[in-house]
C-alpha cells in the first residue's frame, strides 16, 4: 500500500477533530450499533481519505503532539514564498503612493505597511522581501547623499510604451481585445458560506445532519473533494462589448499536469491565434501579457546561447555563411564560449512569431505587449473571476466533464455590462499608472534638488558625493 498524499496542517487538523468526535459518539451510544464499531472507517468516509491516512495522522497527533505540513520546496530545500501578478501590482502601486507622501519607501516601511493593509500578505522576513523586490526589478540606487528604493527604469519605460500606445489607439477608433488563459479544477467550489455554530451537546443521537461538513465547531457547506482535482483549460477573447463570437478554446487537461501552462504549450496556442485573426475586424489591437507560448521567436530570428548544443551552434554558424579563421582548420576546434564570442556579431535581431503570423495578416491588427506583472491592466482578468464565481455556485458533483459543461455555459452568458465595467476599471488602472508615474518624476525630482543643493555640506563633500553618483550611474547598486 502506497504512502498516500502529504496533508496539510488543516487538513490533519479535521481528521483530528472528527476522529475525536466519532469516539465520543461511541461512547454516548452513537446513532447505529454498526457504525460506533469501526470509527476509523468512519473518519475516512467523513473526511474522504483512505483508512490508512487517517491511522497514520492520528499516530502523528499521539507521538509528538503537533501536526505538520508538506513544504512546497525550492532549490535550497525551503518553503518558497509566491508573490502573483496581482500582489506584485500592489506592491508596485505601493511604492508609488510612498513618493506621492513625499516619504521614502524603504524595504522595512513597505513590508510593514504590505502586511498592515493587504489581507492575506505573507509574513515574511525583510531580507526575504527584499529578493522578491529585487525580482520585480526593484534597485536601490542613490540620489546624491540620499538611498531610496527605485523602480527599474526597464519596467517603468515598458509600462509607460504600453499606456501610450493603448491610449492613442483608443483615441484613433481602434477596439482593444484583451486575451488570457486560465483554469477551473474539477473540485471547484465556493468558500465562503453561512455555518452553524454547534457544539457536542447539541447533536442528538440520530443526527439528520451527519453528511454536513462539521469542523472546529461550526457546521455547514458541501463535502468536496481534497484538492484542484483535474482541470479545465480557458483561453478566450473580448473587448468592451462582451466576448469574440468563435473564439473559445476550453478543453479537459491532460490528468496529473501540476501546471495549466503546461497545458497551453506553443502549437495550441499558435493554432489559437492564427484563428482568432480570421474573426477580428479590422483596426483590432490585442493586448497579450508576455507568458512563454506568447513570446515565443520566429526560427530565423533565434540565435545560439549558452543552453545550445555545441553542434547546434555550429550548425548556425555554417548557415549564416560565417567565415572559418585562418589560423583554425574546423569549428569543432572552438570551445562553445569562443564560438559564441564569433557568432555574436551576427545575431539576428529578435522577432516575435506572433507579431510575424499578425503582420502577414492582410487586416489592420496591432499586438500591445502588457509590461511584466501588470495583470490588473488586463479587464479579462476580472471576467475569469466572474466564471470561476459562477461555476463554484453551481459545481455539485465535481466530475470534471460536468465542471467543462458548466464552464462553457457561463463563457456564452457572460453579460456585455460585466464586460463594460471591467473594461472601465482597466482604464482606471491605466490612468493611475499614467498620473503616479508623473507624479514620482515630479517628488523625485524634487528629492534630487533637495539633497543636490544643501548648504551645509563642504565643498569636499559635494565633490566626494558627485564622484560617488558618476560612479554609481554606471550600474545598480545593489543593498
Amino acid at each position: 500500500m502506497g504512502k498516500g498524499p502529504d496533508l496539510h496542517s488543516k487538513e490533519k487538523a479535521i481528521i483530528v477533530n472528527v476522529r475525536s468526535y466519532f469516539d465520543q459518539e461511541k461512547k454516548s451510544g452513537g446513532p447505529t450499533p454498526d457504525d460506533i464499531r469501526n470509527p476509523l472507517k468512519r473518519t475516512a468516509a467523513a473526511v474522504g481519505y483512505s483508512d490508512s491516512t487517517v491511522k497514520r495522522t492520528c499516530k502523528e497527533k499521539r507521538d509528538s503532539g503537533n501536526l505538520t505540513s508538506p513544504m512546497k520546496k525550492g532549490k535550497s530545500g525551503r518553503s518558497q514564498v509566491v508573490f502573483d501578478e496581482f500582489l506584485q501590482g500592489v506592491i508596485r502601486r505601493t511604492v508609488m503612493d510612498f513618493y506621492i507622501r513625499r516619504e521614502y519607501p524603504t524595504v522595512d516601511k513597505l513590508l510593514s505597511h504590505l502586511k498592515k493593509h493587504v489581507d492575506g500578505f505573507p509574513d515574511i522576513s525583510s531580507r526575504t522581501f527584499l529578493r522578491r523586490l529585487r525580482k520585480m526589478g526593484y534597485r536601490h540606487k542613490k540620489f546624491s547623499k540620499k538611498p531610496i528604493l527605485m523602480e527599474s527604469a526597464d519596467t517603468a519605460a515598458k509600462r509607460n510604451l504600453y499606456l501610450r500606445n493603448v491610449r492613442r489607439l483608443r483615441q484613433q477608433g481602434w477596439t482593444i481585445f484583451y486575451t488570457d488563459e486560465t483554469w477551473c479544477g474539477a473540485n471547484h467550489s465556493k468558500k465562503f458560506g453561512w455555518q452553524e455554530q454547534v457544539v457536542s451537546e447539541d447533536i442528538n443521537n440520530y443526527n439528520s445532519y451527519r453528511n454536513v461538513p462539521q469542523v472546529n465547531g461550526w457546521r455547514g457547506g458541501i463535502l468536496t473533494p481534497s484538492g484542484a482535482g483535474q482541470r479545465v483549460i480557458i483561453l478566450h477573447i473580448g473587448s468592451e462589448n462582451g466576448f469574440l463570437y468563435g473564439g473559445e478554446k476550453c478543453f479537459i487537461g491532460k490528468k496529473g499536469s501540476a501546471d495549466y501552462y503546461q497545458e497551453m504549450n506553443k502549437q495550441h496556442y499558435e493554432e489559437w491565434f492564427r484563428h482568432i485573426l480570421t474573426l477580428l475586424p479590422n483596426k483590432s489591437a490585442i493586448v497579450i501579457d508576455q507568458a512563454p507560448y506568447h513570446t515565443m521567436m520566429t526560427e530565423e530570428s533565434k540565435n545560439p546561447n549558452m543552453g545550445w548544443r555545441k553542434d547546434a551552434i555550429i550548425d548556425w554558424i555554417e548557415r549564416h555563411q560565417i567565415q572559418l579563421p585562418e589560423d583554425a582548420e574546423e569549428w569543432s576546434e572552438f570551445t562553445k564560449p569562443s564560438l559564441l564570442q564569433t557568432a555574436k556579431p551576427h545575431f539576428q535581431p529578435k522577432e516575435y512569431l506572433l507579431e510575424k503570423i499578425v503582420g502577414q495578416c492582410q487586416k489592420q491588427i496591432k499586438i500591445l505587449w502588457l509590461p511584466v506583472a501588470h495583470c490588473e491592466l488586463n479587464p479579462i482578468e476580472l471576467i475569469w473571476a466572474y466564471i470561476k464565481n459562477a461555476v463554484a455556485r453551481e459545481n455539485k458533483t465535481f466530475k470534471i466533464k460536468d465542471v467543462l459543461q458548466l464552464c462553457q455555459s457561463k463563457l456564452s452568458t457572460v453579460p456585455q455590462s460585466v464586460w463594460a465595467n471591467s473594461v472601465r476599471h482597466a482604464q482606471k488602472v491605466e490612468q493611475y499608472y499614467w498620473d503616479k508615474d508623473r507624479l514620482c518624476d515630479t517628488a523625485v525630482e524634487e528629492f534630487v534638488v533637495s539633497v543636490g543643493n544643501d548648504d551645509s555640506s563642504s565643498s569636499e563633500e559635494s565633490s566626494s558625493s558627485e564622484s560617488e553618483d558618476c560612479s554609481s550611474s554606471s550600474s545598480d547598486t545593489e543593498v
